[in-house]
């Protein structure tokens, strides 16, 4: 176990703003998405999960928008809002 805190971003890609921008990017232009790390999250429908700390594409974070755990370690979530 480590003390280092993990950061990650989650990517709302079924919100409607979202959706768009998702495809072009996070799984077009960019693809360093992980679509196997989706973060349940009932106000946006779910998250996947991007541990790229920095986006062209991002409009704004919301900082610690949460925690997750994976692989027995806990995670920092941040909401990654994508440009239009």
């Amino acid at each position: 176990m480590t003390d280092q805190t993990i950061e990650v971003w989650g990517i709302a890609a079924m919100a409607k703003t979202q959706e768009a921008p998702f495809k072009a990017h996070c799984t077009g232009d960019c693809g360093k998405i992980s679509m196997a790390g989706a973060i349940d999250d009932a106000l946006t429908g779910g998250l996947f999960v991007c541990c790229e700390a920095t986006c062209p594409y991002e409009q704004k974070t919301l900082p610690n928008y949460g925690t997750t755990n994976s692989f027995g370690q806990s995670h920092v979530v941040h909401l990654r809002i994508l440009k239009p």
